[in-house]
């Protein structure tokens, strides 16, 4: 199976500490708490630094503007739809919070008891993916899941392979990555 063509450089998402809804990543997308030093992720607003920041368990998925209606080129939800038809990963676990849009990923977000979260996106080429490590079109690190906290190995994931190649499938470790034209402020993970 061939690897798809690159995503869309101008729109991006990152894993965030806390947003607000203000600055390059406005569009709130979706989120989870993991417990403290699960997951690696971009400090407030959305800016650097990029680490685990112990003592705040929570992350948020926030998204550059796609367009005018103030959307976000992807979502967290409970099954992908119209609007969001393009399915690029997803999380279940019965133990953690997620914030999220209902099924088809439509209406306002919120805490609706989903145990299955999907990462749904706009376009068929995603501008980001889950990957059990980073590579090929999506080769800088937007946030991470730490495989050796104890809440993460509770939890399951689904995404592309090794240097984000092949389809969505069932992962062990994974990284969310965008597109290698979206070169502001990522890095690579240092293992995979």
């Amino acid at each position: 199976i061939p690897d798809p063509p690159y995503p869309d450089p101008l729109v991006s998402c990152r894993l965030c500490m806390l947003n607000r809804e203000v600055g390059q990543y406005p569009v709130y997308g979706g989120g989870f708490n993991m417990q403290e030093g699960a997951t690696d992720r971009f400090h407030e607003f959305c800016q650097e630094p990029y680490d685990a920041y112990d003592g705040w368990p929570y992350a948020s998925m926030f998204c550059e503007k796609a367009d005018n209606k103030k959307k976000g080129n992807c979502r967290l939800c409970s099954s992908c739809g119209e609007d969001y038809p393009t399915r690029s990963g997803g999380i279940y676990d019965h133990y953690r919070a997620f914030w999220n849009f209902r099924k088809g990923c439509e209406g306002p977000w919120g805490d609706y008891g989903t145990k299955n979260l999907s990462l749904c996106c706009t376009t068929p080429e995603p501008s980001c993916s889950i990957c059990s490590s980073c590579g090929g079109y999506w080769p800088l690190e937007t946030g991470s899941f730490h495989g050796d906290h104890p809440s993460v190995q509770r939890a399951s994931f689904e995404g592309r392979g090794k240097l984000c190649s092949g389809d969505v499938q069932k992962l062990c470790l994974l990284y969310t990555s965008p597109s290698p034209r979206d070169q502001r402020g990522s890095r690579m993970p240092s293992s995979a």
